[in-house]
C-alpha cells in the first residue's frame, strides 16, 4: 500500500515517465546536450551547477560555460580553503568568462556549534586543513583517530602539541625527520 494519496501518486507517475524519456533521449547524449537540454526545459532561473572549483570541476565548468556561462554556479566557501584554491576558482571564472558565480558561506552560528576542530585549526585569520596539510607534509602523521571524542581542553592540548612540534620542526633538522607523534613524544622525554 503507498502512502501517498493520489495527487502525488500521479505526480510521482509523470515525475517517473518524464525521467524514464529524458533517459531515452540523453542516454547517448553528450554533456553539452545535456546541459543545454537542462536549461531549454527549465531555464536559467531554474538551473545551477554546484563546484568545488576543483581541478576535476574545470571540465564540466568548460562545457557549461559553452553552453552559457550565465548559468549560476554555486560554490561553498567553507572558510578552510587554502589560498591557492580561491585564486584557482577565480582563474576559471576569468578563463572561461563565467558570470553568475554565487559563493555561499555556512552560517557562523551554524560553524561554532558544529565545526569543534576550527579551535584547533584556526591560526588569527587562516585556518588551516589539518588532513590537507598532513597530506602534503612528507614527514607528518595522521594518527588523530577519535579526535571527534575530544572535549575543548583536549583539543587545545593538541594545537598546543602542534605549535610546539612545528616550532621544533623549524628549528631542529632532527625533529624533521620524525614521522609520529610517539616519536616526537620519546625524543622530547629523552632530552
Amino acid at each position: 500500500m503507498s502512502a501517498l494519496a493520489p495527487d502525488e501518486r500521479s505526480e510521482s507517475v509523470r515525475g517517473l515517465a518524464l525521467a524514464q524519456d529524458l533517459d531515452r533521449e540523453l542516454r547517448n547524449a553528450s554533456p553539452r546536450e545535456i546541459i543545454a537540454k537542462a536549461l531549454q526545459m527549465v531555464g536559467r532561473e531554474h538551473l545551477a551547477l554546484v563546484s568545488s572549483f576543483g581541478t576535476e570541476s574545470a571540465a564540466l565548468l568548460k562545457v557549461m560555460a559553452e553552453v552559457d556561462p550565465a548559468i549560476p554556479v554555486i560554490f561553498l566557501d567553507t572558510g578552510w580553503l587554502f589560498e591557492e584554491t580561491l585564486a584557482y576558482r577565480d582563474t576559471l571564472i576569468a578563463r572561461l568568462g563565467l558570470r553568475n558565480v554565487r559563493s555561499i558561506k555556512p552560517l557562523e552560528q551554524t560553524l561554532s556549534r558544529e565545526d569543534r576542530f576550527s579551535i584547533v585549526l584556526s591560526g588569527g585569520s587562516t585556518p588551516k586543513k589539518l588532513n590537507e596539510l598532513l597530506a602534503a607534509s612528507k614527514v607528518a602523521s595522521n594518527r588523530m583517530i577519535g579526535i571527534e571524542d575530544l572535549d575543548e581542553q583536549d583539543l587545545r592540548e593538541v594545537a598546543e602539541f602542534y605549535v610546539r612540534l612545528a616550532a621544533r620542526a623549524r628549528n631542529s633538522v632532527a625533529c624533521k625527520e620524525r614521522h609520529s607523534i610517539d616519536e616526537q613524544n620519546l625524543a622530547e622525554q629523552r632530552s
